[in-house]
C-alpha cells in the first residue's frame, strides 16, 4: 500500500502509517495491545489458583498454596524457579505497577532478586526459603515456604485486594 521509494510528500505521514497498522489489527494503539497482552499472560498464570482455591487471605498477606510453579530442588542443596515462574511473577508485579502508576515496571532491585532465583544462579535453601523484601507499591515481602507455598506480604489490606484483582486480570 505504501510506496516508500518516492521522495515527494503525498501526505503520509508516520501517524497515518501506525494508525493504518492499528486498523488492521484490531488494536486501539500499541500500548492498549501490550496491556492486553500481559492481561492474558496473568489470567493464564494465576487465575487458576482461584478457581482451585489455592488462595488464602489473611491481615495484609495472600498467600498462595501449591502455587504451581516448578522450584528446581537440587541434590546439592540449592534452590532456583524456572524461567516461567520468574516471568510470571514479573508480570504479576508488572501489571500491579501499571494499575498504580500507568506503567508496567518492575524496579531494578526486584529485577536482580528474581535473577538470582532462576535456575542459572541456583542458591542455598536458607537463602530461597526466607523472606525476600521488595518493598514496592505497597508490597512488603514475597516467601517462598518448602511445601511450595508462596507468601507476599502487603502495607495494608487495600494493597492486598488491588494485588488480587490483579491475579485475576482486572486491570
Amino acid at each position: 500500500k505504501y510506496d516508500f521509494t518516492k521522495c515527494n510528500n503525498d501526505g503520509l505521514t508516520y501517524h497515518d502509517i501506525i494508525k493504518d497498522i492499528c486498523d488492521k489489527l484490531e488494536i486501539k494503539d500499541f500500548d492498549s495491545a501490550t496491556i492486553d497482552n500481559l492481561r492474558d499472560r496473568v489470567i493464564q498464570k494465576w487465575h487458576y489458583n482461584f478457581e482451585n482455591d489455592r488462595v488464602k487471605l489473611s491481615k495484609n498477606k495472600l498467600k498462595i498454596s501449591d502455587f504451581g510453579f516448578y522450584i528446581n530442588d537440587g541434590w546439592d542443596n540449592r534452590c532456583s524457579l524456572d524461567d516461567r515462574t520468574v516471568e510470571a511473577i514479573k508480570d504479576l508485579i508488572g501489571a500491579f505497577s501499571y494499575i498504580d502508576t500507568g506503567k508496567v515496571e518492575v524496579k531494578k532491585e526486584i529485577e536482580e532478586l528474581l535473577s538470582n532465583l532462576n535456575r542459572y544462579h541456583a542458591i542455598n535453601y536458607s537463602d530461597f526459603y526466607t523472606t525476600h523484601n521488595l518493598d514496592f507499591l505497597g508490597i512488603i515481602s514475597m516467601t517462598f515456604f518448602k511445601n511450595k507455598n508462596l507468601e507476599f506480604k502487603f502495607t495494608s489490606d487495600e494493597n492486598r485486594d488491588k494485588f488480587i484483582r490483579v491475579m485475576k486480570g482486572e486491570f
